[in-house]
């Protein structure tokens, strides 16, 4: 929902989302003349708890779909075991989307570095970046390295203009 709310003033773009917050947030911004482009909501169970759909019926809506770039969000990062989720069905459908992007983004606050889940969706290899509110522990500049992935510390300061 974050990436969504600082989509301002992109044009032409096409989002796919899972989000039902997200969505909202693209719709609002739409409705504004701040954002333009196609807002795909990708169909399947809509799990109450997170406002978000997953599922079979997501899935198949994968099928021959192609993405560019994929922000994925976790329930934790580490080196050995990858990036996973507590939620198998959320997880199925991101494992997918990473499989069919050309670049996967990962966003990840400092409390899930270093953590296991119950459901891996990939492994480090796998993602092109990492954006996070803090720097990567110390032992990880090797293995990020050697993965080829990027590790991005996000800029915490509000935009007046854009917190309005």
């Amino acid at each position: 929902m974050q990436l969504a709310k600082n989509l301002r003033k992109k044009k032409n773009l096409t989002i796919y989302t899972t989000s039902i917050n997200s969505l909202s947030v693209l719709i609002d911004l739409n409705y504004q003349n701040i954002f333009s482009g196609k807002i795909i909501m990708l169909g399947g169970e809509i799990n109450t708890s997170h406002h978000r759909v997953s599922g079979p019926f997501t899935l198949q809506m994968l099928d021959g779909l192609y993405i560019d770039k994929f922000f994925i969000s976790a329930d934790g990062l580490s080196v050995n075991d990858g990036i996973t989720s507590y939620d198998f069905s959320k997880g199925m459908v991101a494992k997918k989307l990473i499989a069919q992007s050309e670049k996967s983004i990962l966003l990840i606050d400092h409390s899930k570095v270093g953590k296991r889940t119950h459901y891996k969706m990939a492994d480090l290899q796998d993602i092109s970046m990492v954006i996070s509110d803090k720097q990567h522990p110390s032992d990880w500049e090797t293995p990020l390295r050697e993965n080829n992935v990027k590790w991005l510390v996000a800029d915490n300061t509000i935009d007046e203009n854009s917190a309005k």
